[in-house]
């Protein structure tokens, strides 16, 4: 990832850093929506749409990059609860006993 960042950067080398970079606040914004993605709340589109509305300059590619690494963490987590790695997700425990009455 370092080196799609560089070349970011080099992209825009004409203009001011200051004037393309995200301050922290809009930093935070992106690691919350690629987040979303990974936590499986937000679907990769709806996340692609929202960057590309709020960092207009951010290029396709990397865009692409981000969310759908996220994506692929949240498959990777819902394919190991489905098989058995997370008992609480089931609806049960460690030890086996069940959280749901009946």
């Amino acid at each position: 990832m370092k080196g799609r960042a560089q070349a970011v950067v080099g992209d825009v080398a004409g203009a001011k850093v200051q004037d393309v970079a995200l301050n922290g606040a809009q930093m935070t914004a992106l690691q919350g929506i690629v987040q979303s993605v990974s936590d499986g709340l937000l679907p990769v589109d709806s996340a692609r749409q929202i960057i590309y509305l709020s960092v207009p300059s951010a290029p396709s590619s990397l865009v692409d990059e981000m969310v759908e690494a996220a994506a692929k963490r949240a498959q990777n987590i819902s394919a190991s609860r489905n098989a058995g790695g997370n008992p609480a997700a089931r609806g049960g425990t460690s030890d086996g006993t069940s959280l749901v009455a009946g």
